[in-house]
């Protein structure tokens, strides 16, 4: 089933190549990028993998095929760390690192160099100010080694345009904290322990959006990278929507879940029928089920 899975996407990101004009960065491999996912999705170490809960229903075969397009129309591969695959409830997305969103806006033929981003700590010096055209600038910026430990204050990103001027982006702790606690994440994890890496990745993302959205690339490739971005979030209350294996077993026993739909049957998952899949969807189609996203990173 597994392999079948990785074909249909190979056929259906070649079909984009001849009818939708996606071009993918010189360099790429679809193909070798396609193979390290699946050995993260296959890989056990942990319990269930993310192709045995697709076996069991307990993750959508249409948002896996989504997933695994998204990393390849966006030209990055997880064996490079440039995104990981999460599970929301029954869904399974995409979602860039901040490796990935460097590569991304590096491949933007308007920019100059390669994007950066920084922490503020607590007794950091950090001064901002404005330029000729009235642009936010950074003129001042001074850690000390001893402030590591401190709490962060804000972060900022930068990237420089091939006329020569930096474009900042500049968040305080405040707004930092607002776009994680809308943030699908569970609470833990991460946020709390590289809080410092995770608020760069949260300022470049930001910072990203307006360069991506303004350049030249084909549509689909920006829908994607918006797509990606948007569905880390939720607009409401936020919570932990991956179930673990106490959940499941809670939810079966209490007949929430009934036991015979976590197994899904070969001809259920028969690639052959993704395509009806996708497009009976609609409930569960990330273009419909985020258009109405406000703009948060």
């Amino acid at each position: 089933m597994a392999n079948e899975i990785i074909d249909y996407v190979s056929s259906t990101i070649d079909e984009m190549k001849v009818n939708n004009g996606l071009v993918l960065p010189k360099n790429y491999s679809a193909g070798n990028a396609l193979n390290a996912a699946y050995l993260i999705l296959s890989d056990r170490s942990k319990g269930l993998s993310m192709l045995d809960k697709v076996a069991k229903n307990q993750i959508t075969k249409v948002s896996l095929v989504r997933a695994l397009q998204d990393m390849v129309i966006q030209g990055l591969s997880p064996a490079k760390n440039q995104g990981y695959f999460i599970q929301y409830g029954k869904q399974l997305a995409w979602s860039r690192s901040y490796f990935g969103s460097v590569a991304i806006v590096k491949r933007q033929k308007q920019i100059k160099g390669e994007p950066f981003a920084n922490v503020i700590y607590q007794d950091d010096v950090f001064e901002t100010g404005m330029d000729d055209h009235f642009r936010t600038t950074v003129t001042k910026f001074e850690h000390k080694f001893e402030n590591q430990d401190k709490p962060i204050v804000g972060a900022f990103a930068g990237i420089e345009f091939e006329d020569g001027h930096i474009e900042y982006t500049i968040m305080t702790k405040k707004e930092i904290d607002q776009s994680w606690s809308k943030s699908k994440m569970r609470s833990g994890g991460p946020k709390a322990e590289f809080p410092q890496e995770m608020a760069k990745r949260t300022v470049l993302s930001r910072a990203a959006k307006m360069v991506i959205n303004t350049s030249d690339d084909n549509d689909m490739i920006i829908e994607s990278v918006n797509r990606t971005t948007e569905q880390e979030f939720d607009n409401s209350k936020p919570k932990d929507v991956t179930p673990n294996k106490e959940m499941l077993d809670d939810l079966i026993e209490n007949d929430e879940i009934p036991e015979e739909t976590t197994n899904a049957s070969d001809d259920e998952l028969n690639p052959a029928n993704l395509d009806k899949e996708i497009e009976k969807d609609d409930g569960k189609d990330p273009e419909n089920l985020f258009e109405n996203q406000t703009d948060q990173q």
